[in-house]
């Protein structure tokens, strides 16, 4: 976390140059996706499954809510 604030310091004061910002931009989308997909694929939907059917409701909506945050702020931001 200091390392990630240290590093947003210096980019916002001017001291990185854009160039490898952009890179290292690119880097990050791709390891986030990696990271996602991680996630998603860590899920066993038989084990959601047989927990019950309330259970999945709440999964399936708070995964909807996530995806329409995300939403949002990409368009709140202006990203896409």
């Amino acid at each position: 976390m200091i390392g990630f604030l240290a590093l947003a310091a210096l980019r916002t004061g001017g001291l990185i140059a854009d160039g490898p910002s952009h890179h290292t931009q690119q880097i990050s989308r791709i390891l986030t996706a990696i990271a996602m997909a991680g996630l998603g694929l860590s899920v066993d939907l038989r084990t959601v499954r047989a927990t019950g059917p309330r259970v999945a409701v709440v999964v399936l909506g708070l995964a909807i809510l996530l995806i329409a945050f995300a939403l949002l702020l990409i368009k709140g931001f202006g990203i896409a």
